[in-house]
């Protein structure tokens, strides 16, 4: 093994194991291979002896066991590449994919699901706009078309060619191909200038249009009548999904990018516009905006949205393709996995905190890279490290300036105030930020607490000490005292903390419904369903203090 030192051999078993996770892709490499053929001495020239060579036996089984060297990038590359393969081998092709009930299971469905956007409810996941930020811009512009931009400008000839594709869509044609054929060059001129559209055949697909130079940075699909053959926009998808996935692609881009991408599927008069991005084989995407297109009564306000939308697709593909343009020019040193993780854009302009992401986390505790389950692909949450800053205020004097590690949420509501109170009182984590991001969600940045949940606890049988529950007694009386609901006080989001005496504390977790008394409400989405809510508390329902001291009197550990 290149970069392994034999000596000293007291340590050199640990090392191997290290050397196997840093170096794991290239375990697949014929020319690091050994010939069976040859002398020993050929294939070992620096070994103790000529006549003697030490042979580590190692299963997969037993790297997962070196802890966070699981995570090393060499292997998490490897089993991304083995990943993509196994998913590609059993995927269907972009149209058979919308073509009917079974294809849309097996894109969507069960184990071998690799399309992530909404469908069924619960197959969804961090949304491409975390990921890149000509994806996050992207999809701002396109929520946000009313408004005024100044880099969304238009002018007669623009628009002239917005007003010529209504006109052409609108138009009822005997076949895809040739609908295509008298849109293809008005999109291209659309899309913007800079790209080279071009029909390429991939390993079981060939997109209607892809724009692949110098990367792929759209991609979009035709079906001839909405309504009448599948969902442009999944094809999209799906053709995305064959070709980032394909060996040939891969040779040629590698492993350096989740590959961002927009997305556009047109079925006769309608037109939707998203994006995507690839993360270890699984491909998440988002639909940003969508249009029926017309030219009757309303057909200039009609027009000129649609002018900005495809001027919002402009920007995002000269990003997409200025972003490759450096990296090719500037590689990183080493084997890096930063693009398996979110890169958010500040909504402000100010920057955010310098983090370094590890692993995502799972809502019960487990640290993975590749999604093993729905609630798995579902989960934003990360662990990462965090360099506290001299000039922070949240933590103690002590730990300023070093590096401590975190958990990093991305969430659409967050009751900043809430845990803000109850982590100067220790009975949350430490907040260390929490700050719009484009995607129209909150990263919240905190700190990570080892422990386990009273839920945790409950199902292992485990005795709950008496100062937990009083934590939590103390921090529901503290929040009531400022006007402010927690929500949501039930096991999950109770942590049991161990101190250095050998007790036990609490620490609330989870703020995201915390809010003010008599004024803000309960999601729409909550689980009304379930019988732990206290009376009152249901979907979009005012939320009141009393709710808090019902959920309390509700824990199985109240009367100790």
């Amino acid at each position: 093994p290149q970069g392994l030192p034999l000596k000293p051999s007291s340590t050199l078993y640990e090392r191997a194991r290290g050397w196997l996770n840093e170096n794991y892709a290239a375990l697949d490499d014929e020319d690091q291979q050994a010939d069976r053929n040859l002398p020993v001495d050929t294939e070992f020239p620096d070994g103790p002896s000529r006549r003697h060579i030490d042979i580590l036996i190692v299963t997969s089984h037993d790297l997962d066991t070196v802890g966070e060297l699981r995570f090393t990038p060499g292997r998490v590359l490897h089993t991304s590449r083995l990943r993509v393969q196994e998913l590609m081998a059993q995927a269907p092709s972009p149209s058979e994919a919308v073509k009917d009930v079974s294809g849309l299971r097996r894109i969507f469905c069960g184990n071998a699901a690799f399309v992530h956007g909404g469908r069924p409810a619960y197959n969804y996941g961090p949304p491409p706009a975390l990921f890149h930020s000509a994806l996050a811009k992207l999809d701002y512009h396109l929520s946000h078309l009313d408004e005024k931009w100044d880099e969304l400008t238009i002018d007669a000839d623009f628009l002239y060619d917005v007003h010529r594709f209504i006109d052409k869509s609108l138009a009822i044609y005997d076949s895809e191909d040739i609908r295509l054929q008298e849109l293809k060059d008005i999109i291209d001129s659309l899309a913007g200038p800079g790209g080279e559209p071009q029909v390429i055949l991939f390993e079981g697909a060939k997109p209607d249009i892809m724009w692949y130079h110098p990367c792929l940075s759209m991609i979009q699909e035709n079906i001839n009548e909405f309504g009448i053959g599948g969902d442009a926009f999944v094809e999209a998808v799906v053709s995305y999904a064959r070709v980032v996935g394909s060996n040939a692609f891969t040779r040629r881009r590698q492993t350096l990018t989740n590959h961002p991408a927009v997305v556009i599927g047109l079925m006769g008069h309608f037109i939707e516009f998203g994006s995507v991005v690839s993360i270890g084989g699984d491909v998440y995407y988002g639909r940003s905006y969508s249009q029926k297109l017309y030219l009757g009564f309303h057909g200039h306000k009609d027009v000129l949205r649609l002018a900005k939308a495809f001027r919002a697709v402009q920007l995002a593909t000269k990003s997409i393709r200025d972003f490759h343009t450096s990296l090719a020019t500037h590689r990183p040193l080493g084997v890096s996995i930063e693009h398996l993780f979110p890169s958010p854009t500040p909504l402000d302009g100010t920057p955010l905190p310098v983090l370094a992401f590890k692993c995502r986390l799972s809502r019960t505790g487990r640290r993975y890279i590749h999604p093993r389950n729905e609630d798995e692909v579902r989960s934003a949450m990360y662990i990462a490290t965090l360099q506290v800053p001299a000039a922070s205020g949240a933590v103690e004097s002590s730990s300023v300036g070093t590096s401590v590690e975190v958990v990093v949420k991305f969430t659409a509501r967050y009751g900043v105030a809430a845990h803000e109170l109850l982590a100067k009182q220790g009975l949350a984590p430490i907040l260390y930020a929490c700050r719009p991001v484009l995607g129209d969600l909150y990263m919240v940045v905190m700190e990570f607490v080892s422990g386990k949940t009273a839920w945790n606890m409950i199902e292992s049988c485990e005795q709950i000490p008496h100062p937990v529950w009083a934590d939590v007694q103390k921090a529901i009386e503290a929040l009531h005292e400022k006007d402010l609901v927690f929500g949501d006080l039930r096991l999950p989001n109770i942590m049991c903390v161990p101190t250095e005496s050998g007790g036990m504390r609490a620490k609330l977790v989870d703020f995201d419904w915390a809010g003010i008394h008599g004024k803000d409400r309960y999601p729409t989405t909550m689980n009304a369903q379930l019988k732990d809510w206290a009376p009152g508390m249901d979907r979009y329902e005012i939320m009141l203090k009393d709710h808090d001291r019902q959920m309390l009197e509700k824990l199985p550990f109240s009367s100790a």
